[in-house]
């Protein structure tokens, strides 16, 4: 009996609270996260959606805080249809879990400790992540200029980002391909990532159609 009354009291309590945690973190966003920021994170949603580079309930997007923070969509919320109600904000130095935030959380703020990048997105480009999970990379001669504006590129399975001690690996590659997830891309804005991640599969999807026809990578040598 007293099992069931001390359960009623708890689910009473959290059903009471449930507005204020709501309310509060509606205003915490409303000052942390100026309404620049919250419309490129929209806009940039929106964006990858419609051009193909990311599944829609998958994809992840964040940007650095001049606040020492970091703010992250959250988890399985759609980047077609963002809002101010999308948005979680938590320290970019610590382990602490956000509650709500997007599944990869600590590769983002592992990037922004060891590289002086401004944005991350983590998303799914069909031609990149069928190269990735065949454990091959873009080719670079297919479209040399192309592939330049994306930054270099690095093969990495999912266990190994946070195990990986190299500042340099992160500050020499722009773009890390994930067999299995997609690809990691971070630069100097969201408009910025999303131009990489754009070049990336453009690239990868011509490396494609070059093993499609059976031309060799080395081709233009």
């Amino acid at each position: 009996m007293f099992e069931r009354y001390k359960n009623i009291t708890l689910q009473l309590v959290q059903f009471v609270n449930a507005p204020r945690q709501q309310n509060y973190a509606q205003y915490r966003n409303k000052h942390l996260l100026k309404e620049p920021q919250e419309q490129e994170l929209i806009t940039t949603g929106r964006l990858l959606v419609e051009r193909g580079l990311v599944h829609a309930t998958t994809g992840e997007l964040s940007l650095r805080l001049e606040t020492s923070q970091l703010v992250v969509n959250t988890l399985g919320s759609d980047l077609a249809q963002l809002t101010d109600q999308h948005f979680v904000i938590g320290a970019l130095d610590n382990d602490k879990v956000l509650d709500d935030a997007t599944r990869h959380l600590d590769w983002h703020r592992i990037i922004y400790a060891k590289a002086p990048a401004q944005a991350v997105v983590l998303c799914q480009p069909p031609c990149a992540l069928t190269l990735a999970n065949a454990q091959r990379l873009p080719e670079q001669p297919v479209a040399p200029e192309i592939f330049q504006s994306i930054g270099e590129v690095r093969m990495i399975h999912a266990d190994e980002i946070l195990a990986e001690n190299s500042t340099a690996m992160f500050d020499m590659h722009q773009a890390l391909l994930i067999p299995g997830i997609g690809a990691l891309v971070w630069g100097t804005s969201l408009s910025d990532v999303a131009r990489r991640a754009e070049a990336l599969e453009y690239v990868a999807r011509l490396t494609t159609l070059m093993y499609q026809t059976g031309l060799e990578p080395n081709y233009m040598e």
